[in-house]
């Protein structure tokens, strides 16, 4: 057989971390900024109606087809993708539940840093 490019690069590592064969955690409890779980099940994004040109648009893009049509509340499930409130050309939706906004903080400030890849085989 012959050794080509990436198998000759996989054979020059001395030793592989197998990363998967951890044993199974508890369910990842999501939590505020000082470390107190956070309740945000319910959370929607809200519209500033003053904001709101009416195009329309986060009702076409939202995955759960959640937003109403005519006055563009979320009234269907909303599984927090954001696409609605980065997809808004008038900036017009937002949240503004705090315990949302205080883990979003969390994860943020201890999730921004750049991590190590690892090979799965």
């Amino acid at each position: 057989m012959k050794v080509t490019g990436k198998l000759k690069k996989l054979e020059s590592f001395s030793e592989l971390a197998v990363m998967g064969n951890d044993p199974v955690e508890n369910y990842y409890v999501p939590l505020k900024e000082d470390g107190t779980p956070a309740k945000f099940l319910k959370a929607k994004p809200v519209t500033d109606i003053d904001r709101c040109t009416g195009c329309d648009f986060c009702a076409e893009i939202c995955p759960m087809n959640s937003i109403d049509d005519k006055d563009y509340s979320v009234s269907g499930i909303c599984i927090k993708c954001h696409a609605c409130i980065r997809n808004c050309p008038a900036h017009a939706k937002s949240f503004t539940d705090e315990q949302f906004l205080s883990h979003v903080k969390m994860l943020e400030r201890n999730y921004s840093r750049r991590a190590e890849n690892y090979f799965f085989y």
